[in-house]
């Protein structure tokens, strides 16, 4: 039997096969695809609707910018073009308005710039590619953290830091608190201008 894992990206598998197996008896296979068809619908529920992970890549191209994936089951989940820069694993981004939106790294350096979500893409998302990021609340990985501390954005690009900024005209914006030394837990507020 193959897996719904080339189907669906679940963290587990459901063992669903993609297709009716060949050796069902043809006396069963209405019942068996009633069952089956059931089974995949199940399945595309948890993966597109509950969030239970990432969609496949090649769903990304037609996700762009789509608000269809953001609702509270799937984890906030967007999909958007990188747009100046690559975008690393962990790194928090800004959404760019345009049609459909592009992401870039957030920064202090001023509210056009703030922080909407974090980069969720494994090994990053590369300049004018699209991939996965998580808007306003949930957790990233994000390195060199301190445990229990709280983060602000860094005026440096896509950089979390201890302090908020305190320079004139940068802002001043919470991002989240390190619930260990690699994983931020985000609930991102709105900025303030210093």
């Amino acid at each position: 039997m193959a897996s719904s894992s080339n189907r669906y990206n679940l963290p587990t598998s459901l063992r669903v096969p993609t297709q009716i197996p060949a050796d069902v008896p043809e006396v069963m296979r209405p019942v068996i695809s009633t069952i089956f068809n059931t089974l995949q619908q199940i399945a595309q529920l948890l993966s597109n609707q509950g969030g239970m992970g990432q969609r496949n890549t090649d769903q990304w191209n037609l996700l762009n910018g789509s608000h269809t994936t953001l609702n509270s089951g799937n984890l906030n989940r967007f999909y958007a073009m990188a747009k100046g820069n690559s975008i690393p694993l962990g790194a928090a981004i800004t959404i760019n308005p345009g049609s459909p939106p592009t992401i870039s790294l957030a920064s202090a350096f001023s509210s056009v710039t703030q922080c909407d979500g974090f980069c969720t893409t494994t090994g990053g998302i590369s300049n004018g590619q699209v991939g996965e990021v998580i808007l306003n609340t949930g957790t990233v990985s994000v390195g060199g953290l301190i445990s229990g501390s709280r983060y602000y954005l860094s005026v440096s690009p896509g950089v979390v830091s201890l302090a908020p900024t305190v320079a004139p005209g940068q802002i001043n914006q919470f991002l989240g608190i390190a619930i260990d030394n690699t994983n931020l837990f985000f609930t991102i507020r709105s900025p303030v201008v210093n």
